[in-house]
């Protein structure tokens, strides 16, 4: 089952690009980070949408998006603090409907570094609350969730989040740059676990110390044992290579060839 064109974005994260990515040379679907910033959420966002949705259209292209995230604690035991959360969820799935995005990226906010005595029961409970909503309005515009692991150290937080929903429209993104520094579980488990909930994959590299967004080819992630992982759970996904530097896509993109779960452009 190999990764098509259809299927495959890109995302550069080095904020630095945020006002040049537009001018980059490509011929890959994009998965659209700028949304991701408060201070484009408080200014003129629709300007970015129109420029983008014309660059895309010119190119025969599709996006998605990654939604924004900065101290979005919908899981708080304060309802006003989810109320902000709500807020800027409900703005970025209407971004991502006015882009025709494809899926819209939201983080995981469970904590393994919270020693707190009910610390998971509590998440669960809260997060359910705080994403009403915001999941009745991706139902309403069609647009998936995918949720990304982030501190995450296994993953029955999130197969119980869903489990909260039942959701077509709630489902799972794996960052296997998150696993590589933060799951304590080996890979095997996070697919048993969560395979039929799996439509996204962001794909980078680190050596377990710092999230670096490297190339594929340059950290310690197993990709080989990833990809046969997901040939034997018969996963259809998309992908994503998000790295940190526009360098790292074509890197990319030949280590994906070397490996053979990619068809020919």
């Amino acid at each position: 089952m190999k990764i098509t064109k259809e299927n495959l974005f890109f995302s550069i994260v080095d904020g630095k690009m945020r006002d040049q990515f537009l001018d980059l040379d490509f011929n890959m679907n994009m998965e659209v980070p700028i949304f991701c910033s408060p201070d484009i959420l408080d200014g003129d966002w629709s300007g970015y949408v129109q420029r983008i949705k014309g660059l895309l259209r010119s190119k025969s292209l599709t996006c998605g998006m990654h939604g924004p995230f900065y101290s979005l604690s919908y899981h708080s035991r304060d309802s006003m603090v989810r109320d902000v959360a709500e807020k800027r969820m409900l703005q970025g799935l209407q971004i991502a409907s006015d882009l025709g995005s494809r899926y819209i990226v939201f983080h995981s906010t469970f904590s393994q570094y919270v020693a707190e005595r009910g610390y998971f029961k509590h998440w669960q409970t809260d997060a359910i609350k705080g994403l009403k909503n915001v999941v009745d309005e991706a139902e309403r515009r069609k647009i998936p969730i995918v949720m990304e692991n982030i501190w995450d150290d296994g993953p029955i937080p999130l197969k119980g989040l869903l489990e909260g929903f039942s959701s077509e429209f709630l489902k799972i993104c794996i960052d296997v740059g998150h696993l590589n520094l933060f799951s304590k579980v080996p890979i095997s488990q996070w697919f048993e676990v969560l395979s039929s909930d799996i439509l996204h994959f962001h794909l980078h590299n680190n050596f377990g110390e710092v999230d670096n967004h490297n190339s594929l080819n340059h950290g310690s992630f197993d990709f080989k044992r990833f990809f046969d992982l997901v040939k034997l759970h018969h996963i259809k996904a998309t992908y994503t290579i998000e790295v940190e530097k526009i360098e790292s896509v074509n890197s990319s993109i030949r280590y994906l060839e070397e490996l053979g779960v990619l068809e020919p452009f």
